[in-house]
Parts: structure tokens; sequence; C-alpha cells
């Protein structure tokens, strides 16, 4: 179950953010932002294949390095690329400090023009904001499987 629930997970968070940068892209003519698409893909194709290593070698001491490193990549990847920066920074932020008055000037200087604007588009600023939660999602899962790994009890039990 912690595979399945490890898979799901970064499924979700990298197609989340697919289709939110590709809409983003096109929506905004920004299509600079299609490149995380590819990106994700790429991120998406490795946690796969970390997550059939692990399976595979299941008991065996390559499932603790493998699992290791899928933890490694979960963390920066979804955790603090898409969770906390693209989902928190760029989305949930933005958003609580334009609804909360901040001036102008104030605003332009934590999100500068081009990059950012303020919220115009609420699909774009819904999707982006789901990435905060999606994103810690997949890295909690990335842990979890590591816990469940005999390197992971093992740290757990000293």
């Amino acid at each position: 179950m912690v595979f399945v629930r490890a898979a799901l997970s970064h499924a979700a968070i990298l197609s989340l953010t697919s289709v939110h940068h590709w809409y983003g892209a096109v929506r905004f003519d920004t299509l600079w932002r299609g490149h995380v698409v590819h990106v994700a893909v790429w991120i998406g194709l490795a946690v796969g294949l970390l997550l059939a290593t692990a399976w595979l070698t299941r008991g065996r001491r390559l499932e603790r390095r493998v699992t290791l490193v899928l933890v490694i990549l979960s963390v920066l990847a979804c955790v603090v690329w898409l969770g906390l920066y693209e989902g928190g920074y760029n989305h949930l932020l933005k958003n609580v400090l334009h609804v909360g008055g901040l001036s102008p000037e104030a605003f332009r200087w934590a999100f500068p023009l081009p990059t950012y604007g303020p919220p115009e588009d609420w699909i774009f600023e819904l999707t982006g904001v789901a990435q905060l939660p999606l994103g810690l999602l997949a890295g909690w899962a990335a842990i979890s499987l590591w816990r469940h790994t005999p390197a992971g009890r093992t740290l757990e039990a000293e």
C-alpha cells in the first residue's frame, strides 16, 4: 500500500503542476511556463523508475539506497520546489497578500513583473495553491516509504 500511495501522490502533484503551467502558458501567453511540463515529465520518469526498482528489490540493500534517492528527489522537487515555492510562495502567499490589501508598491517588490502579476484567473490561482498540499503529500509518502524499508525501521529504533 505504501508504494501505491507514493506513486499516486507523486503522479498527482506532477500532473497538477503540468496542467497548471500549461494552462498558465496558454492563458497568459507566456509560453516559457511550458518548460515546467517537460521537467515534470522527467521527474515523473525518475520517480517511476525509483519506485519500480524499490519494489523489485524489497528487503535488499539496493531498496534502501533507491528509496533514499527517491526521498531526496521528492523532498527537493515536490516539497521544496512545487509545494513550498510554487504553491506556497507563488500562489498562496501572493493571493493572501493581494486580498489582504498589500500596497501595489510592496506587492510589485515581492512579486515583480513580468514573472508575477496580481491574481486575475481563479483557475490558475486555485491550481497553483493546490500544489502546496499535494507537494507536501508526495514528500510525506516518500518518507513513509523510507520508513518501511529495513534502513528506515533501523533508524526509528535507535
